[in-house]
This record gives structure tokens, C-alpha cells and sequence, in this order.
């Protein structure tokens, strides 16, 4: 996916797999790849946490159509995020 923060683009690959009825994955970015922890997807709503060096950072985005939108989390404030699926 194409993942727009505040004007600074990023190719994401997010992967969300399912195994015995637990969700889980991972965010594979430009600089290293996060298991994701805490996964839930509830009607139109995927959330879920990634550990780094700063911290727990907790996202939550609303699915409509190929696009994401939502916010990220992190010990120095939220962020809003766009993130649409590449082609």
C-alpha cells in the first residue's frame, strides 16, 4: 500500500494473517519489517500495534474501498494517515 503521513509518502507492504482465529502480520517499510501485535478487524475497522526503538505505536484505520484511513499513535502524539492499495 501507499501510505500518505501529513504530505511524505511511503510504500507499506501490511500483511494481516489469520491462524486458529487470532489475527496477527506484518509492516514491511522501507527501513525494516514489524510483527504487528493486538490485531482486530471489527466491521470496517482494522487496528493493531507494532513495537519500535521509541515505543508501542498503536494504528487504527477505516476501511472504504482501496483506501485506509486513521491514525498512528506513538509516545510523541498522533498522527493522521492515509493509505491506499498499490496497483
Amino acid at each position: 500500500m501507499d501510505l500518505n503521513r501529513q504530505g511524505q509518502a511511503a510504500t507499506i507492504n501490511l500483511t494481516i494473517t489469520e491462524n486458529g482465529g487470532e489475527l496477527g502480520g506484518t509492516w514491511q517499510g522501507p527501513r525494516n519489517t514489524q510483527a504487528l501485535s493486538d490485531v482486530s478487524f471489527v466491521g470496517d475497522t482494522l487496528t493493531y500495534s507494532i513495537q519500535t526503538r521509541q515505543g508501542a505505536i498503536q494504528m487504527s484505520f477505516k476501511l472504504g474501498g482501496n483506501t485506509l484511513n486513521g491514525s498512528l499513535s506513538t509516545p510523541q502524539g498522533d498522527l493522521n494517515l492515509v493509505a491506499k492499495k498499490s496497483t
